[in-house]
């Protein structure tokens, strides 16, 4: 097949890094709204579920736990801290290293918020099989290794 036909087949929609992405951007709208009645957003509630997974890491951790670029996560983490939700305290051997945790608060809120992330998750994968989700997921995890270990050039 030579280069000019690749380039007139190629369709956006048809990568898998767009779906991906567009599956993403969209969930985020759907919790986002799902989540308003709660106060907070979906960054705040990645922020909860991580700290609840990773309690006492720092920022650059939970920036790679939650996915999320640092400046948003340093703002969601001014709020949910001005909510009272997540407390900030410097590591004991080092105290330039600030470490996140979860209030009791934040704890409530997560369980709070659980079933309607639940909700929402369970409709993107509406018609699919136990056994498809599980493909899926394991498809996504080796994507995301993959990426992980791609070198920009």
């Amino acid at each position: 097949m030579d280069g000019s036909h690749e380039q007139t087949a190629f369709r956006l929609g048809a990568t898998p890094t767009y779906l991906v992405r567009a599956i993403a951007e969209r969930n985020f709208v759907n919790l986002k709204r799902k989540l308003e009645r709660f106060g907070i957003g979906p960054v705040g509630w990645r922020i909860l579920g991580a700290l609840r997974e990773h309690d006492g890491c720092n920022i650059a951790q939970l920036a790679d736990a939650t996915a999320t670029d640092r400046s948003n996560l340093s703002r969601a983490v001014i709020e949910l801290e001005r909510q009272g939700f997540v407390t900030r305290s410097p590591a004991p051997r080092d105290r330039r290293n600030i470490l996140l945790s979860l209030t009791p608060e934040g704890h409530r809120k997560f369980d709070d918020v659980l079933p309607v992330v639940l909700r929402v998750t369970g409709e993107s994968l509406d018609g699919f099989s136990r056994e498809e989700t599980d493909q899926l997921m394991a498809l996504l995890q080796r994507m995301a290794a993959n990426v992980r270990r791609a070198v920009p050039d």
